[in-house]
């Protein structure tokens, strides 16, 4: 798996790659992403919000980074 790949000519990774590559629970990254300190519009241009489908057809939260 690539850490990083072209999305619409921007390279962006996702936060199940980052937990992922990290070993870390998705749970835990997404609470960190949205627990980070910076400003409104850094976030608005870095995390974009999505959604992903599992193996059993439910959708959960994502971030696109």
């Amino acid at each position: 798996m690539n850490l990083v790949y072209i999305d619409n000519k921007r390279p962006i990774t996702d936060s199940l790659i980052i937990a992922e590559t990290f070993g870390k629970e998705h749970k835990n990254v997404l609470r960190d992403i949205e627990s980070l300190e910076c400003s409104e519009e850094f976030s608005r241009l870095n995390f974009e919000q999505s959604v992903y489908t599992n193996d059993r057809g439910r959708e959960y939260p994502k971030y696109l980074i």
